[in-house]
């Protein structure tokens, strides 16, 4: 199971064409993989100067994001929905734990569970890939060459448990998108340096010089094409202080889904921090004792 099937479905929002694709995932720099890494290795740079940030296994990690979803019939043209802002607030014990955390969205809270069908025992998630915990992702390796390795060993594992044909499988893509996954995480400031020096060695990564975020926030991308898919991946951050703001996906050629193009997803990070309970929000006020949060 991915982590993010927990979170439901991903969304977008804004246009619902991407830039020309005379112009859009152009890298900066001639040299296109060069360009990728001079600029993952700025962002690597940044990242491990950043403040850290102390996350006990009993407090939940709270990310604000804003998303739109596309919708239609299954292989189908996509349209899309309308954008939306998720509350997510997620356990930091290590498990397994099948009360993963709770997601706020639409005006409404639901828990987020994992488990098995009703007449079963339940089995909890372990901290890993699929459920990053601040713990996990500080006892990654932070040398990049030992981070890509491990990172292909756990998607591998994953896919493996999941009985993902082998045609389905393209390994330095997988390995992109799970890093893809982590980023809007909050995590030690060596973990997002080696996360982004790792990126930079996947072959196919470019630079995407203009992308917007689900906000309308312009800033500079790093992108790579899914060849099974017809699909191109961007994870943008700010052009001048290089913060990660979100990610946007859309189609490089005609398909079922939709025109060459087209946009299939769009996120934006809005707030990220550590909180002592359920509902509770880094910039709020923390409920008063004896008033605990709860589902």
């Amino acid at each position: 199971m991915h982590r993010r099937a927990l979170l439901t479905t991903l969304a977008m929002t804004g246009q619902d064409r991407a830039p020309a694709p005379s112009t859009a995932g152009r890298s900066a720099d001639p040299t296109t993989p060069r360009g990728a890494a001079v600029l993952l290795d700025r962002i690597a740079s940044v990242a491990s100067r950043s403040d850290g940030q102390k996350v006990t296994d009993d407090q939940f990690v709270y990310v604000r994001t804003l998303e739109t979803g596309s919708e239609g019939e299954l292989g189908g043209p996509l349209k899309l929905g309308k954008p939306s802002e998720r509350e997510v607030w997620t356990s930091q014990k290590a498990g397994p734990v099948i009360d993963v955390g709770l997601i706020h969205q639409d005006g409404s809270y639901g828990p987020i569970t994992v488990g098995v069908p009703d007449g079963e025992t339940p089995v909890g998630y372990p901290a890993g890939l699929n459920r990053p915990t601040y713990t996990w992702l500080a006892s990654l390796p932070t040398d990049p060459d030992a981070l890509l390795r491990r990172l292909t060993t756990e998607v591998t594992r994953d896919q493996d448990s999941r009985d993902t044909p082998a045609e389905d499988r393209d390994q330095a893509q997988d390995v992109f998108d799970a890093i893809g996954e982590l980023l809007p995480e909050l995590m030690p400031p060596k973990t997002a340096a080696a996360l982004s020096k790792a990126a930079a060695k996947i072959p196919g990564v470019t630079v995407d010089s203009d992308a917007v975020d689900a906000a309308g926030r312009h800033g500079i991308g790093v992108a790579r094409d899914d060849t099974r898919t017809g699909r191109r991946t961007t994870w943008i951050s700010d052009s001048t202080t290089l913060e990660y703001l979100g990610r946007r996906t859309y189609l490089t050629r005609d398909t079922t889904m939709g025109e060459k193009g087209t946009l299939l997803s769009k996120s934006a990070v809005l707030e990220r921090g550590v909180v002592d309970a359920l509902r509770e929000r880094p910039s709020i006020e923390k409920p008063s004792a004896g008033k605990p949060s709860t589902t």
